[in-house]
């Protein structure tokens, strides 16, 4: 019968796989936490901590690709130590834990704009959609090369159905033709910016 075994009690001496682990404690990582810092990431932890001026930078889930960067250098740590991606690593959790509020919530773009949220506010009126726990968006090329106009009645005859040949099969949310308004697609949120660059919204104007 199989044991579930830790991926700390592991240890890898092959030649396919650690290569490849080796090349993301050496390159991978270091690159994504470089991109972090020059996106204006990880300054938002920075701004959110008192240390830096400025408004939030971003997008307002940024937060996220820092923690992720994290993540996989602590699990890349496991398997090869680099004491250069330790360091880094602490820098980058003192400057998290320097951002947290006191009572432990941590936001950067909550904290930056505390007094109120630009995001926030230029989202209000508006809808999203949802199927499940997975929240859904409407890329560009989806809906006639634009998202940024899309509209989203309440009583939108909304339909999901799985499309095989999508994006290696998903399922996909539509406004059908024939309801006297446009085509509306949407599809997952993990799925969208996989077919190269262009507009994606989340939030559709209600109308």
């Amino acid at each position: 019968m199989p044991v579930a075994v830790s991926f700390t009690e592991v240890t890898f001496t092959d030649t396919f796989w650690l290569p490849r682990l080796l090349t993301n404690v050496a390159v991978t990582i270091p690159y994504v936490v470089r991109r972090c810092e020059e996106t204006g990431r990880i300054d938002n932890f920075v701004k959110a901590a008192g240390g830096m001026e400025g408004p939030h930078q971003g997008l307002h889930f940024d937060d996220s690709d820092v923690f992720k960067a994290i993540e996989g250098a602590a699990n890349a740590l496991a398997v090869r130590y680099d004491v250069d991606l330790d360091r880094r690593l602490d820098d980058l959790i003192d400057k998290i834990g320097a951002a947290q509020e006191a009572d432990g919530y941590l936001y950067t773009l909550r904290t930056i704009h505390a007094g109120g949220i630009p995001a926030v506010a230029a989202n209000t009126g508006k809808v999203a959609v949802s199927r499940g726990p997975l929240v859904y968006c409407a890329e560009g090329i989806d809906n006639g090369g634009s998202a940024l106009h899309l509209t989203l009645a309440d009583d939108d005859p909304l339909a999901a159905s799985f499309d095989p040949d999508l994006l290696g099969g998903i399922v996909v949310i539509r406004r059908p033709t024939g309801t006297g308004r446009p085509p509306l697609t949407l599809i997952p949120y993990y799925a969208w910016s996989h077919r190269g660059a262009g507009q994606m919204a989340v939030w559709l104007r209600r109308g």
